[in-house]
């Protein structure tokens, strides 16, 4: 098995230091998601028709600095998995190869996603003044060829980091306790998206819905952090 990012993978200094560029790509990503969706969806059905309700009253600047933290924020996110993935490295080196091709095609697809869903509002905000019918459709040509695919892909890939951690955290396979399975990213996702499906239409479920997957991220990487043993030892160990 390709051994990168194995060697030292219980370096604590290392491993801190990863879990705190997670939070600060984080943040940035966080920041970015509430630019593009804190806004009032009233009267919108469907997904694409309450991705663009926003673009009406965000301004340009708004949505095209959210596009860019998004953009920035989540190569650096992606990256500092990798000391989660040193956390399990060691004693479970099936776990954490799978974990690493989540990393990497989060590190593919992410990116793409924010930038489309920024595209897609900035089309919407163009062409609406002079023809709404075909700002939907060009919008909707972004929507269902390039965010649906890549999201989907983003999903595929988040779920062998997901599977991996709880897997590797839950069966003993890191320093920290078994109960820290619970920083994982889909339980703050599920947890902000099902709150903005249950808030909607206002703005602030709506921007909460739109950071979901943010939250998640942010409730791994601070949650490890703060729980992050004095000493790191391996598994089996003592």
């Amino acid at each position: 098995m390709n051994t990168l990012g194995i060697e030292n993978n219980l370096d604590r200094p290392r491993i801190a230091k990863l879990l705190r560029f997670g939070i600060v790509g984080t943040l940035l990503v966080l920041i970015g998601d509430f630019l593009l969706g804190w806004a009032p969806v009233e009267g919108a059905e469907g997904a694409l028709e309450v991705l663009v309700a926003p673009a009406l009253s965000l301004p340009r600047e708004c949505v095209i600095a959210g596009m860019l933290l998004g953009v920035v924020g989540l190569p650096i996110q992606a990256l500092s998995y990798f000391g989660v993935y040193r956390l399990m490295a060691d004693a479970a080196p099936g776990l954490a190869h799978f974990f690493r091709a989540g990393i990497f095609g989060y590190l593919a697809f992410g990116p793409l996603v924010h930038a489309a869903t920024g595209a897609c509002v900035l089309v919407y905000q163009d062409m609406y003044a002079s023809d709404p019918a075909l700002a939907l459709s060009l919008a909707g040509d972004v929507f269902w060829w390039i965010l649906v695919p890549s999201s989907a892909l983003m999903f595929v890939s988040a779920l062998p980091l997901v599977i991996s951690q709880i897997r590797a955290f839950a069966g003993g396979f890191t320093p920290y306790p078994r109960w820290a399975a619970v920083f994982n990213m889909a339980l703050g996702a599920l947890v902000f998206m099902t709150i903005g499906v249950i808030g909607a239409p206002a703005a602030w479920a709506n921007g909460l819905g739109t950071a979901g997957v943010s939250f998640g991220n942010l409730l791994a990487f601070a949650g490890l952090l703060a729980t992050l043993p004095k000493e790191l030892v391996r598994p089996g160990l003592s």
